[in-house]
């Protein structure tokens, strides 16, 4: 297939909105199918500043500026953060909790990810005996202190070190809610 048939086809189905906008990844979508236009049916591999496909390349550019525009960038489903209403209606169908171990699971992994700042499943499974700790104050109030272990980036080998200590935070004993508090279900999960 010569190159003028092939940009003609291909400015043809850049063009057609409903069939670009029926597809949740548009842009992948159009990149993949010039890049399969220019290297699957030519007798030569054709560069993309080629003269033969500006006109599909503005076609492209265009459609990514108005799919932006439209708020389907890279990331079009950011996740809202949970509410305080949906964290109560969690505990209330049990799913939070202590009441079972899936539930305690739950929470634990819950109450990681919100004050430890442990965003996936693999921060957690390489949590260790020891990165947090159940401790005490001289008020004897009771809480627990979480300490961020050397990373594959800073492992304490070179002068590479951060200015300011790892990452240490502290959750305090609710004793008004023992079914919610943190240190609880710490000991319980133990």
């Amino acid at each position: 297939m010569g190159e003028r048939v092939m940009n003609d086809l291909s400015e043809d189905i850049l063009q057609l909105e409903d069939k670009i906008n029926s597809r949740d990844d548009e842009r992948e979508a159009t990149n993949a199918f010039l890049a399969e236009m220019r290297n699957g049916n030519t007798v030569r591999k054709t560069k993309s500043d080629d003269k033969e496909f500006k006109h599909s390349r503005d076609v492209l550019t265009s459609k990514r500026k108005y799919l932006r525009q439209q708020g389907k960038g890279n990331r079009p489903n950011q996740a809202d953060p949970i509410t305080k209403e949906e964290i109560d209606m969690l505990y209330q169908k049990g799913l939070l909790g202590g009441g079972n171990a899936k539930s305690l699971s739950n929470t634990v992994f819950l109450n990681n990810s919100m004050y430890f700042g442990m965003r996936s499943r693999t921060e957690h499974e390489h949590l260790r005996w020891g990165d947090v700790e159940l401790k005490t104050t001289s008020s004897s109030e009771r809480y627990l202190e979480y300490s961020e272990r050397a990373t594959k980036t800073r492992t304490g080998v070179n002068s590479d070190s951060r200015a300011f200590p790892q990452r240490c935070l502290r959750i305090k004993e609710i004793k008004d809610v023992q079914s919610r508090c943190t240190c609880c279900m710490l000991k319980s999960d133990l």
